[in-house]
């Protein structure tokens, strides 16, 4: 997936998460996967190691789960 290979490359470069490019093609990333808004973003769900970022509510772990199963695979692909 090109746009997630995008936000990498700009977090790579220095750019904040909060600036507008990031932000822009976090956002296009985020509608190409066909995420809902109450979905979190795949950029924020952190990398496949880390899983402290969980929420605790379980209401919103299946969602989180989900986009991290999702970024898994952004990572793993060729």
């Amino acid at each position: 997936m090109e746009l997630f290979r995008q936000c990498r490359k700009l977090s790579g470069q220095g750019y904040s998460q909060d600036s507008d490019e990031f932000a822009w093609v976090s956002l296009e990333l985020h509608r190409e996967l066909g995420l809902k808004p109450w979905h979190p973003f795949v950029v924020d769900v952190g990398s496949i190691a880390e899983d402290g970022d969980a929420p605790g509510d379980p209401s919103h772990l299946r969602d989180w789960l989900m986009v991290r199963d999702i970024r898994r695979r952004l990572v793993e692909a060729p």
